[in-house]
């Protein structure tokens, strides 16, 4: 049996959601079907809070954004078993919070966060 190129089925998904305009819509799209909401793009403000992949980094992320300025949501992709993503998505989540920390210094408060891992 043929094996998949893993890397090939990150990117896909990756790509999926990285356009500025599409892939928001399809963010906000995953995101009502994984939580049960119903956001209208129209009306909410999404940010791309992914952690972009780059030669001193040794972690980059799927999919991050950020909500209406209160709820950071990641989505990650897997092929199989990870049995050490919590550790993972628990770095990804303080290295997003480390960016956007000083920007939300004036409202004092951080915004909560939920995770989804998809195989």
């Amino acid at each position: 049996m043929a094996q998949s190129n893993r890397n090939v089925k990150d990117s896909v998904f990756a790509d999926l959601f990285s356009n500025e305009q599409d892939g928001k819509r399809n963010f906000l799209s995953l995101y009502n079907a994984l939580h049960g909401t119903h956001l209208k793009y129209e009306e909410t403000v999404i940010e791309n809070k992914t952690i972009p992949q780059s030669m001193y980094k040794t972690f980059h992320n799927d999919v991050s954004m950020l909500i209406d300025n209160k709820l950071i949501v990641m989505i990650e992709h897997q092929s199989t078993i990870n049995e050490n993503m919590p550790f993972r998505l628990l770095e990804y989540v303080t290295r997003i919070y480390e960016g956007i920390v000083p920007s939300i210094s004036d409202r004092g408060r951080l915004g909560s966060f939920r995770m989804a891992v998809i195989y």
